[in-house]
């Protein structure tokens, strides 16, 4: 009988902390508040905390279903087990589709920031070459990931640190006062954006099979990633806000570059500049990772074509996992926009994540870790926010939803059924 492959555990709570960190301090805080401000003005702060809140109800499901079922593949694996097949297929197919959407969108915000740093230079080419660079590191292998996003992460959130620092004395109180009454649809609909920027944390669950002691470091990381991220993010925006206001903040994709360089210190411009260059390198590096392994699971048990579960000998990485996703990422990053792969994105990790916090309401009362009503609040509030987003933006994604079920049941469900037929 052939050998089920499984992936070595080599990291630590650190090793998690700095993945989670990782994946959620990127494109969304340097990128993704440009269209939150210009959905709810001044009323992103608010919109910013609701996204906050959601992703803390994600947070506490992600954290008990992680550390009972500590394997690759994230809800995909959570959705098969307490739900069925097909929920957890549906599961893994819209996490590998958000996610290819959501690093190409964080690949296009490294090269809006090198735009505004370097115009002549060619940016969404190096993007694309970026992406490459981080599918050549995941295929190293884990730990060699690990290393070099560790020191990666410590570096940017020193860099947002002295941009709130530096930028707090510049903040006028007025730019921060609404310019019109809030809109219940605006609010909702930048909260639905920012929630993009607080997914990484489940990068932590999706690595689960690859964390030392799970029950205890995943939870514990995952609540340390998304709770110092939250306060960054809260104490970033307004400071930008309070320097160049709404209309500074929503006009342009590299927003912090353009409130630190409105301080007038160049030291403070390129220090802000290269951390996010560092940022969304970062989040790409982890975020690929991340799909890798959740295609490396899918393949495993048959729902993708078996052939990309093979485990390189040499790194012990799905390298033809890691490869296909990575590819992709490039093609959709030399091609199409920025808001369009935000939204994408933001939309199937909503989706996704209800179906996570479904997944923790089913969870056994003597494995759960929280009270079922988290997961309530967690599915209630994703679903809310993901038909908040544009309606062609929802429309992409049922199609593709639909689409997934009819491979599963039309084409996967019988071919493997013939298969078993022929063992």
């Amino acid at each position: 009988m052939e050998q089920r492959p499984v992936l070595k555990r080599t990291l630590g709570l650190v090793d998690a902390v700095g993945i989670g960190l990782g994946a959620i301090i990127g494109a969304g805080v340097f990128v993704a508040i440009g269209p939150a401000v210009d959905a709810a003005g001044s009323f992103a702060l608010v919109a910013m905390l609701i996204a906050g809140v959601v992703a803390l109800f994600n947070s506490l499901s992600s954290a008990q279903l992680a550390a009972v079922y500590p394997v690759s593949g994230g809800t995909y694996a959570y959705g098969r087990e307490l739900i069925n097949k097909a929920t957890g297929f549906t599961a893994g197919l819209i996490f590998v589709i958000a996610a290819i959407a959501a690093d190409s969108a964080i690949a296009l915000a490294f090269s809006a920031y090198l735009d505004f740093l370097f115009p002549a230079v060619p940016a969404r080419a190096i993007a694309v070459a970026l992406v490459l660079i981080a599918t050549a590191l995941n295929y190293r292998g884990m730990r060699y990931s690990a290393d070099v996003n560790n020191m990666l992460s410590a570096l940017k959130v020193a860099a947002l640190l002295l941009f709130i620092a530096a930028g707090a004395s510049y903040v006028s109180a007025p730019r921060l006062h609404p310019t019109a009454p809030p809109s219940g649809v605006g609010i909702l609909d930048a909260a639905a954006i920012l929630f993009f920027a607080f997914t990484g944390y489940a990068r932590i669950a999706t690595l689960g099979e690859e964390v030392r002691d799970p029950e205890k470091t995943i939870p514990r990381a995952i609540l340390l990633a998304l709770g110092i991220s939250a306060a960054l993010y809260v104490g970033v925006l307004v400071v930008a806000l309070g320097i160049i206001g709404t209309r500074g903040v929503a006009g342009t994709d590299a927003p912090l570059s353009v409130a630190a360089g409105m301080t007038g210190s160049t030291a403070l411009l390129y220090i802000v500049s290269i951390g996010a260059l560092l940022s969304t390198s970062t989040v790409l590096l982890t975020d690929l990772l991340g799909v890798s392994r959740v295609v490396f699971a899918m393949a495993r048990n048959n729902d993708l074509p078996h052939s990309l579960s093979v485990l390189d000998p040499a790194s012990g990485s799905p390298h033809k996992a890691v490869l296909l996703t990575g590819l992709v990422v490039a093609v959709l990053t030399a091609f199409l926009p920025l808001r369009m792969l935000v939204e994408a994105g933001s939309f199937g990790l909503l989706v996704y994540y209800g179906i996570t916090n479904l997944a923790a309401y089913l969870l056994p009362t003597d494995k759960r870790r929280y009270r079922r009503v988290w997961a309530v609040m967690g599915f209630v509030s994703c679903l809310t926010l993901a038909f908040f987003l544009p309606w062609h933006t929802i429309g992409l994604g049922l199609i593709v939803i639909l689409l997934g079920l009819v491979y599963f049941y039309a084409i996967r469900r019988p071919l493997l059924a013939k298969t078993h037929s022929k063992d």
